[in-house]
């Protein structure tokens, strides 16, 4: 049987194709194993050998994008609504800066964080930053990856007591 010339460019690209996932996995394991090849033998515990790479190896800290796209949002009204059940988990939000304060050791942003079922619904939670607080002024918007930590109980600018939810923030963005 004799192949037409698209038929054989048609399969030379699947062979291809097939070529570039087997080296696109082989690399991603290579990436999660840390250079590691790991080798089962027909008895016995696996051992591992070291694989030469030809190309600087990934240090252990992960990307920090990557780190972020696994913090989670929890829906701002449960976490104003009981924010000691968030203490120590990774957290997500992005608002409108209220009030921004500096102390020399820290910055304080109190933000906006719209739920997201009505026009203007939005709850109010205080972001501590050990960072650089350079360009973030009333109204700039933010957004964090932080650690819950409880809340503190404050006046408003009413005398009115509240209590804000504390994010203390890992990682900060701001959008100008």
């Amino acid at each position: 049987m004799r192949l037409s010339k698209l038929e054989k460019i048609v399969i030379a690209a699947f062979v291809i194709l097939g070529c570039l996932v087997i080296a696109g996995v082989a690399a991603a394991i290579l990436w999660l194993n840390n250079g590691q090849i790991m080798v089962q033998a027909t008895a016995g515990p696996p051992t591992s050998t070291a694989i030469p790479s030809p190309s600087p190896t990934r240090t252990s800290t992960p990307d920090k994008e990557l780190i972020k796209a696994n913090w989670k949002t929890v829906d701002v009204r449960d976490l104003v609504k009981n924010p000691d059940k968030y203490k120590g988990e990774e957290l997500h939000y992005r608002g409108a800066v209220i009030v921004a304060e500096e102390d020399g050791q820290a910055s304080y942003f109190q933000i906006m964080v719209p739920t997201g079922r009505m026009v203007n619904e939005a709850h109010n939670i205080l972001i501590v930053w050990n960072g650089s607080s350079e360009n973030i002024y009333n109204g700039t918007e933010i957004e964090i990856w932080g650690y819950g930590r409880g809340s503190i109980t404050t006046q408003n600018l009413l005398g009115g007591t509240i209590r804000l939810p504390v994010v203390v923030a890992e990682y900060l963005t701001y959008f100008s």
